[in-house]
């Protein structure tokens, strides 16, 4: 069996923590006994940690104990090693201390070595800004939801095909239908007959 020399061991452990850093995400990989034993720049500077206060540290000192309550992340992490098992697809929410709320999206991965389970991985992507932006774009829905409803004029919304997908009390009041009577039919259909084809076109 061909032995690696000690530079060529230290050539890779460069590589490895080069290629660590550029990674997007927070990365900690996690040892049998809950040791942080590798961190990556993304989640120090996320979690306003040096490499000292992290490394050889158990969760708990990491972590605030009521956040890996509430995630169960230990008994995840502990059936990742049993079981070989990932979890996918969890929210946390974490303020580092003296930082601000995070949002993270994380993923815990089990990393098999002949058959055995010898680390397992945190990965932790920010979506803060995600999730913002979503809300901001749900309150503006609702706001705009609110200003079409209270609107006195007649207003509507259809599909690239004429199609009616949203129609207001307005339209309600001058047309006579509910929208359950005309959602996803044709608007070109209320109209008379011998204007039904320039609506169409108009579409």
């Amino acid at each position: 069996m061909r032995r690696v020399s000690r530079s060529s061991a230290n050539r890779y452990k460069d590589l490895y923590q080069v290629l660590l850093n550029a990674i997007p995400s927070s990365v900690l990989l996690i040892s049998r006994s809950f040791r942080i034993v590798s961190a990556n720049r993304n989640f120090l500077e996320k979690s306003k940690r040096s490499e000292a206060d992290t490394l050889n540290r158990k969760l708990p000192e990491v972590f605030p104990p009521p956040l890996l309550d509430n995630l169960d992340l230990v008994r995840r992490i502990q059936m990742a090693f049993q079981q070989n098992q990932q979890t996918l697809g969890e929210r946390m929410i974490y303020r580092a201390p003296g930082g601000l709320m995070r949002i993270y999206y994380y993923r815990v991965l089990p990393l098999a070595w002949n058959g055995s389970v010898d680390r397992v991985m945190l990965l932790m992507d920010d979506v803060t800004e995600q999730t913002r932006l979503s809300e901001d774009i749900r309150r503006t829905e609702r706001h705009l939801a609110i200003v079409v409803e209270s609107a006195s004029e007649f207003l509507l919304s259809t599909d690239p095909d004429g199609r009616i997908l949203s129609w207001n009390k307005s339209a309600e009041q001058v047309s006579g239908y509910a929208l359950q009577e005309v959602h996803r039919h044709k608007f070109s259909q209320l109209c008379i007959p011998e204007h039904q084809a320039d609506v169409d076109r108009v579409f």
